[in-house]
C-alpha cells in the first residue's frame, strides 16, 4: 500500500516540477527576445541618427555651392530619396506597390488603390468603398486619369474592357 500511495504523488511532484521548467523555458525566451528586441530599436535608432545627420550635412554643402533655396534643396534630396525608393523596390521584384499620391488627381487614385487592395485583404461592402474613395465604380475605373490625350484614353478603355 505504501508504494501506491508515493507514485501518484510522484508524479504530482514531476508534473508540477515539468510546469515549473516550462514557466522558466518560456519566461527566459521572452526576456531574451526583449533584449533582442531592444537592441535592435537602439541599432535602428542611432542608423537613422546617422543618416539624419548626413542628410543635414549633405543639405547645407549643397545649399552653400547653389543658388537653390532651402525649400528647392529639400526636394532635390526628396526627390533623391524617391528614386533610391523605386530602385530598391525594382530590385527586390515580388508584390510591391509604391503609391506616391503625387499625380494629378493622385489623391482619388490612391484612395482607389489602397480601397483595391484592402479588398484583397477582406471584402468590403460597397458603400464602404464608396465613402473611403469617394467615387464610385470598380477599383478599375476610379484609376482612370482626369485629363489625357486620345492616344492614352483608347489603351484605358482596352484595360477596362
Amino acid at each position: 500500500m505504501k508504494i501506491s500511495r508515493q507514485n501518484p504523488q510522484r508524479r504530482l511532484e514531476a508534473a508540477h516540477n515539468d510546469g515549473e521548467a516550462e514557466k522558466i523555458k518560456r519566461t527566459k525566451s521572452a526576456e531574451a527576445s526583449a533584449a533582442a528586441m531592444s537592441i535592435t530599436a537602439r541599432g535602428i535608432a542611432a542608423s537613422r541618427s546617422i543618416i539624419a545627420e548626413g542628410n543635414a550635412r549633405a543639405l547645407a554643402a549643397f545649399r552653400a555651392d547653389t543658388t537653390l533655396t532651402d525649400a528647392d534643396a529639400m526636394a532635390f534630396m526628396m526627390e533623391i530619396n524617391r528614386l533610391e525608393a523605386l530602385r530598391d523596390a525594382a530590385s527586390h521584384g515580388g508584390k510591391t506597390v509604391l503609391v506616391t499620391g503625387d499625380a494629378h488627381g493622385g489623391n482619388y487614385e490612391t484612395r482607389a488603390l489602397l480601397s483595391g487592395l484592402a479588398d484583397e485583404d477582406g471584402a468590403k461592402s460597397e458603400n464602404t468603398a464608396k465613402r473611403e474613395t469617394g467615387l464610385i465604380g470598380t477599383v478599375k475605373q476610379q484609376i482612370a486619369p482626369v485629363k489625357t490625350n486620345e492616344a492614352k484614353d483608347e489603351r484605358i478603355n482596352k484595360k477596362n474592357d
